[in-house]
């Protein structure tokens, strides 16, 4: 096993590089498998054919948060189903997370219209909808899984073959 951050060999599945201090997994310059130095848009390492983690194409994740403006929770839970990539799953139940909370809030919400703060937290909700699934498609598109704030866990991120969840 080679450092992600600083391209070191590694003996063992250490916590820590001794060169660097960073976690093997954390980083993106070198290839886990190998060792070689890889590109920004690196998906495969050139020099072994090993998968790079968190690079490559990020369509499916983008549009896991995309869809949930949409579609609301049906969207995220269709790519949840569909695909076998453990990377675009975890994207897949972020986006679920946060669509079951904004439902169950939005439901709150209409209750709460009766005590007429219910109009305003309706549109603070709705508002945040949009900029959460925002910004979690651009950090989805470059290759990280991001927490919507304020979510329900309903589903938890498992770790992909990578070792990162």
């Amino acid at each position: 096993m080679y450092c992600r951050s600083c391209g070191k060999e590694l003996t063992g599945t250490p916590e820590f590089c001794l060169d660097c201090g960073a976690s093997p997994m954390a980083g993106s310059g070198f290839c886990p498998a190998c060792g070689a130095a890889t590109t920004a848009m690196t998906g495969i390492c050139t020099k072994c054919g090993a998968r790079v983690a968190g690079r490559g194409d990020n369509t499916l994740p983008v549009l896991a948060h995309i869809l949930g403006l949409f579609t609301g929770w049906l969207g995220p839970l269709i790519i949840l189903l569909v695909t076998k990539e453990e990377r675009v799953k975890n994207h897949a139940r972020m986006a679920l997370n946060w669509q079951l909370s904004f439902i169950i809030y939005s439901i709150v919400s209409g209750i709460l219209i009766l005590a007429f703060i219910g109009f305003v937290l309706l549109g603070v909700i709705f508002v945040l909808d949009v900029i959460f699934c925002i910004m979690a498609a651009v950090k989805a598109g470059r290759g990280e899984l991001w927490k919507y704030p304020l979510t329900i866990p309903f589903l938890k991120a498992k770790p992909d073959s990578s070792g990162t969840a």
